[in-house]
């Protein structure tokens, strides 16, 4: 049977929205994809939205002061991805990172050392995507110098943006109140 809703009334958005949803949904095929949904975030205006993948933008670090300023946008964007219920199945709340954005050079070796952790873990967490994504993980050494830390924050920069990116072209839509 039909979903019948009222013509005009708010129930009619949200009708179509969750339908087109399960349609995405349905159409994404465990094997061809790892995520649902790019996480993306919304750009232009209330007339001409779009969305845009949330790839980093800081460029790659070239010394302490770029290192912490990439650790901290990467700190970010991965809070972002680990919850992102339009990407996953479910959220992915046992990756999410034992430290903040760190401050120095000492806390971005602490920052990235559990951060290479909790990446490798996401990427192959049970229910969390359609596909396991073995090939974004992080083999490069846990991080002990200012050198390996910039290596290693470099890499998780360019695998973060090939694992968010791998995904059902489109995106899903959100209904928001407001």
């Amino acid at each position: 049977m039909a979903l019948q809703v009222r013509s005009g009334s708010s129930g009619a958005f949200a009708a179509l929205v969750a339908a087109f949803n399960a349609t995405r949904a349905a159409l994404a095929q465990p094997g061809s994809f790892v995520h649902l949904d790019t996480t993306s975030v919304t750009v232009g205006d209330f007339q001409n939205l779009s969305a845009q993948p949330a790839v980093v933008q800081a460029p790659p670090t070239t010394d302490s002061p770029s290192l912490v300023a990439l650790c901290a946008e990467l700190s970010a964007r991965l809070a972002i991805h680990f919850g992102d219920t339009f990407a996953h199945h479910v959220a992915d709340t046992a990756s999410a990172l034992a430290n903040g954005p760190p401050a120095a050079l000492a806390d971005a070796i602490v920052f990235l050392n559990d951060a290479k952790a909790k990446w490798n873990a996401h990427l192959t967490r049970a229910g969390v995507h359609l596909t396991n994504d073995t090939a974004n993980a992080i083999t490069a050494p846990d991080a002990a110098d200012e050198q390996t830390a910039q290596d290693l924050a470099n890499t998780l920069r360019v695998v973060y943006a090939a694992h968010i990116q791998n995904a059902l072209p489109g995106e899903f839509l959100a209904l928001l109140d407001a």
